[in-house]
C-alpha cells in the first residue's frame, strides 16, 4: 500500500520532516490490488491506490486514497519517533489508528477493537514494484489471530522483474521520478501530485537542494 530493503530512493535531503518515512518512499505511486475476504462467503475485488505525500507547516505524511475497496476510503501514515501511525477511515464509520514498527520486511501495526480485542494489520514490503497486506484478528482475547483479508499490490506500469534502481529521482522526495515539472524552461521529475504541489510552493528552494546534491560534472 513502502522496496526498502531491495531498492532505497536517493537522498531525502531536502525535506528534513520526511525522513522519518524514508523507509516507505517506494510506496509511492499508482498500484493495482487484488483482495480477498477469508471470514464467511470469500468475497474477491480488485481496484486501484494512488499513494502520495502530503505536506502541510506542520507535518509530513503518506496518504493513500483507495479507488473501490469495500473496507477501506484512505490511509494516512505517519512516523511518530520510532513507531508509525496508521489512520484508517474505513469506506463506512468513523477512523480509528493502527500502532506498529517496521520489522525487518514487515511493518506491523495494531489496534484494539470495540470489543477489546486485537486486530493487526501486517504489510509486507517485498520489492519496490510488489507487497502484500493482511488484517488478522483476535476472535477472543488471548487466543490466535485468524486472517480476515489478504491483499496483493503490484506498481502500475512496471514489470514485476523491474527492480533496479531508478533513474529519475524526484527533485522533493528522492524516489522514483514518474512525471514531470518545468521551471525557467528546465524540467525535473517528481514522484506524485503532492511533491509536485511542494515543487510549486517553493520551486527555487528545490532547485537548489538538487543542485548541492548534484553539482555540475
Amino acid at each position: 500500500m513502502f522496496s526498502i530493503f531491495f531498492c532505497f530512493p536517493l537522498s531525502l535531503g531536502a525535506i528534513p520532516a520526511i525522513e522519518p518515512l524514508k523507509p516507505l518512499a517506494p510506496f509511492i505511486g499508482s498500484w493495482k490490488e487484488t483482495g480477498t475476504l477469508e471470514t464467511g462467503e470469500k468475497t474477491k475485488w480488485t481496484e486501484t491506490l494512488d499513494v502520495s505525500w502530503v505536506f502541510t507547516d506542520k507535518e509530513t505524511y503518506l496518504r493513500v486514497k483507495f479507488s473501490e475497496s469495500p473496507f477501506f476510503s484512505e490511509w494516512e501514515i505517519r512516523a511518530v519517533g520510532k513507531k508509525f501511525h496508521l489512520t484508517a477511515k474505513p469506506a463506512k464509520g468513523s477512523s480509528y489508528t493502527y500502532l506498529g514498527e517496521l520489522k525487518e520486511k514487515q511493518l506491523i501495526l495494531e489496534r484494539k477493537t470495540e470489543a477489546d480485542l486485537i486486530e493487526r494489520l501486517v504489510i509486507n514490503l517485498l520489492h519496490d514494484n510488489r507487497m502484500t497486506y493482511r488484517i488478522e484478528e483476535q476472535k477472543r482475547t488471548g487466543s490466535l489471530f485468524v486472517k480476515k483479508l489478504v491483499v496483493g499490490i503490484t506498481k502500475e506500469g512496471v514489470p514485476f522483474v523491474d527492480i533496479g534502481r531508478p533513474e529519475r529521482e524526484c527533485i522533493v522526495s528522492g524516489g522514483l521520478g514518474t512525471m514531470t515539472v518545468t521551471y525557467e524552461g528546465k524540467t525535473y521529475y517528481v514522484c506524485c501530485s503532492g511533491c509536485r504541489d511542494e515543487f510549486k510552493r517553493d520551486p527555487v528552494f528545490y532547485i537548489k537542494e538538487w543542485e548541492k546534491k548534484n553539482p555540475p560534472k
